[in-house]
């Protein structure tokens, strides 16, 4: 993160954010808690997106993973990471509306989430990391 030392403030908290809840989503895996590692995984890629959309200086109409990706590939060739936003996009049905934004380590009424496994989960960690490398790259070339 040393080549972001010149982001400020809240720019580089959520970013930092972003990584908090991947490295989150990896615990869970570790403790087979699988649909909360999808489900931070998934918040991890919404935040990167978000973040990309900022820095473009887009006004984002939507927190969804697919409409911010069709906000973003306007401007943006998001291709590359096309795969990653569909797959995360499928998990969609994570979101607990009774959780907090940024659930940290438990969601309540779990149970919901019990049918995500360990592949789902290695999955949705890969692609959350993807995309966030993807913002990452972009922010230095904005800059």
């Amino acid at each position: 993160m040393q080549e972001f030392q010149y982001l400020k403030g809240k720019k580089l908290n959520q970013i930092n954010e972003s990584l908090r809840l991947i490295r989150s989503a990896e615990n869970h895996l570790i403790n087979k808690e699988f649909g909360i590692s999808c489900y931070e995984s998934r918040l991890s890629a919404i935040i990167s997106l978000k973040k990309l959309a900022d820095y473009l200086n887009l006004e984002t109409k939507n927190n969804t993973l697919r409409e911010l990706y069709k906000q973003i590939n306007r401007f943006l060739n998001l291709n590359s990471i096309k795969y990653c936003i569909d797959y995360l996009d499928s998990l969609k049905n994570l979101e607990i509306s009774h959780c907090d934004t940024y659930c940290a380590d438990e969601i309540p009424g779990s149970e919901i989430l019990e049918y995500a496994n360990k592949d789902d989960a290695e999955r949705a960690i890969k692609c959350s990391r993807e995309i966030y490398n993807f913002l990452l790259l972009n922010i230095i070339n904005l800059n």
